[in-house]
């Protein structure tokens, strides 16, 4: 008709149509904080499609990072606008599977009343919604873990719990999440230091689990009894207590799944590793302080497991291994599928090793794509060499790369 406003070929567009185009937006930000925010410029195009949006359930099964500010506590308005906006976003998810963090800085758990009240009713409104937890992570003192206690026994959904209790609290207890039927990955942070044994408090469904991370303590003992009753476990990080337990590993023992293991010793031992036989392993990270024995416990690990290794990381915190000559050289001699290798530092008889090729023309870790330089407390070698350590690493590689292609355009 004259004078009529053109159609717009947006507002014809399909709900169902609509509804794919914002879900592969928000896939593509799913690990942002927030992963709705790329949406907001397409759902201000008109009102049909901010319409489709907020009917559209998956769109808001992801809450992203819920981090709780001072502006989000103060004024009183900014309070309730805060809760409401979190209570819109969870009805719009309706019985959505929910991912998310929620996390607040520490201080402010310990503010006047009114801060932590607010902390308390953001964190009540996801309790609610506990039975439809997926991915979840929290970073709360103990006085907010204790609100947890309701969820037990109430999560049929959860497969990946990320928790850091902060400082300086210690939780009365942590087996909220002990029963959990879908529960596979685990991460656990106590930073700071305690007197109490936070490692025996942590209960959950250890047969189960394929990852369990831990950042404890070293008082604490986690990796025996996580190895040892979770036959499924594929990926291990945690530190190895300082006081050698009571039923410490005095005979060899398989683990068939294990691909990654990664330990920090804090006592002067690390002779577990030669009793460990993991032949599925491709990924080893050992940090130690002052063990003498530490690279030859690693070979044994390597040499008894027959795994294939493609990541290694060796950081002994003393300078006391530097006098071992060619101790590296013989661990990488057990790795010649190695992509990653890091190190605090390199001997020089090792770097030649590592540049020069053998007398049958090879060279050692022939597939590394990546070298890295870690540095301790206490390193050996002034940064000055380390550098020019890389320069003729990098230089002996791109030789040998240059070598390999000219031998294949040979033949």
């Amino acid at each position: 008709m004259p004078g009529s406003a053109p159609i717009s070929p947006a507002q014809n567009l399909p709900s169902d149509i609509l509804e794919q185009i914002f879900l592969l937006v928000a896939h593509s930000a799913k690990d942002s904080k927030d992963p709705l925010r790329p949406l907001r410029c397409f759902t201000a195009v008109n009102r049909h499609w901010n319409l489709v949006s907020h009917s559209c359930t998956r769109l808001w099964q992801n809450l992203g990072d819920i981090r709780v500010g001072l502006h989000h506590c103060r004024p009183e308005s900014a309070a309730e606008f805060f809760i409401s906006s979190l209570e819109g976003r969870l009805e719009r998810a309706k019985s959505q599977p929910l991912t998310f963090t929620f996390s607040l800085t520490p201080t402010l758990a310990y503010g006047p009343r009114d801060i932590p009240l607010v902390i308390e009713r953001a964190l009540s409104l996801l309790i609610r919604h506990a039975s439809q937890w997926l991915d979840v992570g929290f970073s709360i003192p103990a006085r907010q873990v204790q609100m947890l206690d309701t969820v037990a026994g109430s999560l049929p959904l959860l497969e990946k719990l990320s928790m850091e209790v902060l400082i300086p609290d210690v939780p009365a207890r942590m087996n909220q999440f002990a029963i959990a039927p879908r529960l596979r990955h685990v991460s656990f942070r106590f930073p700071g230091r305690y007197d109490a044994d936070v490692r025996s408090k942590i209960q959950l469904p250890w047969s189960q689990l394929v990852s369990y991370h831990e950042d404890i303590y070293p008082k604490d003992i986690g990796f025996h009894p996580v190895l040892t009753t979770s036959p499924q476990l594929e990926s291990l990080i945690c530190t190895f207590p300082f006081t050698r337990p009571p039923y410490f590993l005095d005979i060899p023992f398989q683990h068939t799944t294990l691909t990654r293991l990664h330990l920090k010793f804090t006592s002067n031992d690390s002779s577990l590793l030669r009793r460990l036989i993991l032949p599925s392993l491709s990924d080893l990270s050992v940090v130690s302080y002052g063990i003498a024995t530490v690279f030859t416990d690693v070979m044994g690990l390597i040499h008894q497991s027959h795994c294939v290794l493609r990541s290694l990381a060796l950081l002994p915190d003393s300078k006391s291994w530097f006098d071992q000559h060619l101790a590296l050289t013989r661990i990488l001699a057990h790795c010649p599928a190695l992509t990653r290798l890091t190190v605090n530092s390199i001997q020089s008889k090792d770097l030649k090793l590592l540049c020069d090729e053998t007398e049958t023309g090879e060279i050692l870790v022939p597939h590394l794509e990546q070298f890295t330089l870690c540095y301790t407390s206490r390193f050996p070698m002034g940064p000055k060499d380390d550098y020019d350590a890389f320069n003729a690493l990098a230089h002996s590689r791109r030789s040998c790369t240059r070598a390999d292609r000219s031998r294949v355009r040979g033949s």
